[in-house]
């Protein structure tokens, strides 16, 4: 592996440029996947599995420091989610609640 040497200004700069690259292509990867449906399905399943509207206190603490891991996870994605596209979790949001009254009008 190649040494840096954080006093160059050039490789400083160079990694700089590097890092910021690959945060726009997240970032438009995360784009790219917000335009499908069944991803967006996918992440209010995994978001909400996280179980990030419910307390996380638990009287073992060790449950409820897993507790608290998933919901932080939970939120970390929401933030790359309003990062890549401020609309999408509302978006997400709103199809499932549509998802949820259809199901509902279907009930004897």
């Amino acid at each position: 592996m190649r040494q840096r040497n954080a006093s160059d200004p050039a490789q400083v700069k160079k990694a700089e440029r590097a890092a910021r690259e690959a945060e726009e292509q997240r970032s438009l990867d995360l784009k790219g996947l917000l335009q499908i449906p069944e991803f967006r399905r996918y992440l209010y399943r995994w978001i909400w599995q996280k179980q990030l509207a419910l307390s996380p206190f638990n009287s073992n603490g060790s449950t409820m420091s897993l507790n608290v891991g998933r919901q932080d996870m939970a939120r970390e994605m929401l933030h790359e989610i309003r990062l890549a596209d401020v609309t999408a979790f509302a978006t997400i949001l709103r199809e499932q609640a549509e998802e949820e009254l259809r199901v509902q009008s279907e009930e004897p």
